[in-house]
């Protein structure tokens, strides 16, 4: 396994490549890294499948703007789509959750010879969309959006005389986050990180909810898996179904009773499990 950086003047992204005949991108979303995916690679390289893991910009080792306009949707796809070129990537399965379905979605879009398979875990199509679909859950992120705000100004406070503080970059498949209710997580990011960072993933927040594929995700081609839980509180259930509806190639998504948006690092063996059975399946993986 590499660790290596692909940088231009603007940019500085961060990523772990182990190369095999069969490759797998793995696209974390908001306020993580890549790290969420690591046991999804560990198992699936004792199965001869190589992986390509990133740190999409505004998160982990990569570049920290704290302005939204750097986190469009096409410098995303931008940054993906240099990496491949660099390590000469020919096909994927492309592995995304929650911001990374996005990405994920869009780099299919634009190269679907380059795209072998699609797995989705809690996606959407359009954030605001999806996130604002009735007034309960409109309420909920209101509140939410106060919430990191509170956090911030909770972060700013902390950093006060601790202004050389490192970087934080925590291991998310480590038991104690496993372990995490979501208000946990939710403390545990905003206290532990720089306040640059925090201020990222604001600036993150607030750019991917003018996020917007509806209108192209019909041209996706490749085969879909798509796994939602029945508790998330961020993007609702019925936008897996909409993605069913929209893409040609989709599996029926698998929903998970009481799983929350944070399953795919609270239980990675249930997913690499799905992800298995639906490559077997397609005839991309052998057993």
């Amino acid at each position: 396994m590499e660790e290596k950086y692909w940088e231009n003047k603007e940019v500085k992204i961060y990523y772990e490549v182990e190369k095999r005949d069969l490759m797998f991108v793995y696209l974390h979303g908001s306020g993580c890294n890549h790290t969420i995916f690591n046991p999804y690679r560990e198992y699936f390289k004792e199965l001869g499948v190589g992986f390509l893991s990133i740190d999409q910009r505004g998160n982990g080792k990569s570049t920290h703007f704290i302005s939204e306009k750097e986190y469009v949707l096409e410098n995303y796809v931008s940054d993906l789509e240099k990496i491949i070129e660099k390590e000469e990537i020919e096909k994927a399965i492309l592995v995304g959750h929650s911001l990374g379905t996005m990405v994920a979605q869009s780099y299919a879009i634009k190269h679907p010879e380059k795209v072998l398979a699609l797995a989705l875990i809690s996606p959407s199509y359009n954030f605001k969309k999806t996130f604002e679909r009735d007034l309960a859950r409109k309420a909920f992120l209101d509140l939410d959006c106060l919430t990191r705000q509170l956090f911030t100004r909770y972060n700013q406070v902390g950093t006060l005389g601790n202004f050389h503080r490192k970087q934080y970059y925590p291991d998310y498949s480590q038991k104690k986050f496993v372990e995490m209710n979501d208000w946990e997580f939710l403390k545990e990011t905003y206290r532990e990180n720089t306040y640059q960072n925090v201020r990222a993933i604001q600036a993150v927040g607030r750019a991917l909810m003018k996020w917007d594929l509806e209108k192209e995700i019909p041209q996706i081609k490749c085969p879909t898996l798509i796994i939602h839980g029945t508790y998330d509180q961020l993007v609702p259930i019925k936008t897996a179904y909409e993605l069913y509806e929209m893409i040609p190639k989709a599996e029926k998504p698998i929903i998970i009773p009481s799983l929350t948006h944070s399953l795919v690092f609270r239980y990675p063996k249930l997913m690499i499990k799905n992800i298995e059975e639906f490559l077997i399946e397609k005839g991309i993986l052998k057993r």
